[in-house]
């Protein structure tokens, strides 16, 4: 039985990079460049997400380690592990957001 959940969990990369180009397919043919929805501020949040990747994925390893560590130790139902993984999400929007207006105010000079 364990061979068999190892064998399907190496088969699944190259479906989930087929589900992502199909979706990004999609959205680049139905969504013209100008459209609201680029401009909301959930869609702004998850491209700073995106822009900032190496910092990203450095902050979800060490939220992933803590948020495991915490599930072994507290057993949380549902409903908070729920929440925990919202403010996992939440504190790397922050984050993002923070990297970003630091980039962009440039290297401060000295006088």
């Amino acid at each position: 039985m364990n061979r068999t959940l190892l064998y399907k969990k190496e088969n699944l990369s190259p479906v989930r990079l087929l589900h992502f180009l199909s979706i990004a397919f999609l959205v680049a043919t139905y969504l013209p460049s100008s459209s609201r929805i680029f401009k909301s501020s959930g869609f702004v949040a998850v491209t700073r997400v995106g822009s900032r990747s190496l910092e990203m994925f450095s902050m979800t390893v060490v939220l992933s380690v803590a948020l495991s560590i915490i599930g072994l130790i507290s057993r949380p139902p549902v409903l908070e592990k729920l929440i925990l993984d919202g403010t996992g999400m939440l504190l790397m929007t922050l984050i993002a957001a923070i990297l970003t207006t630091h980039r962009t105010k440039g290297p401060r000079q000295v006088a």
